[in-house]
């Protein structure tokens, strides 16, 4: 849980730097692969995240999967605006 944690922090410092087009290649739904990823205990059986504009520009985090006890697991948050802001 804490590693899918940290990618979900990463993820969300990516999309949160200023100035992103609409054409960002991280946003889509992303899928888990438990064997290429590394852990430092038990890691999720399954894991999926979607990140999404919604029609003000707000970049949603939406996600779920199950755990590696068997328990099912979810996050939605908001992330960032993706408008492009000149000074």
């Amino acid at each position: 849980m804490k590693s899918k944690l940290a990618l979900i922090d990463l993820m969300t410092v990516t999309l949160a730097t200023p100035g992103l087009s609409q054409t960002n290649p991280l946003l889509g739904t992303w899928k888990l692969n438990v064997a290429k990823s590394p852990f430092l205990g038990p890691g999720p059986k399954t894991g999926v995240t979607t990140f999404a504009p919604d029609a003000q520009g707000v970049v949603k985090n939406s996600g779920g999967g199950i755990g590696a006890q068997g328990q099912e697991t979810s996050t939605h948050s908001p992330i960032s605006t993706m408008e492009s802001r000149t000074r």
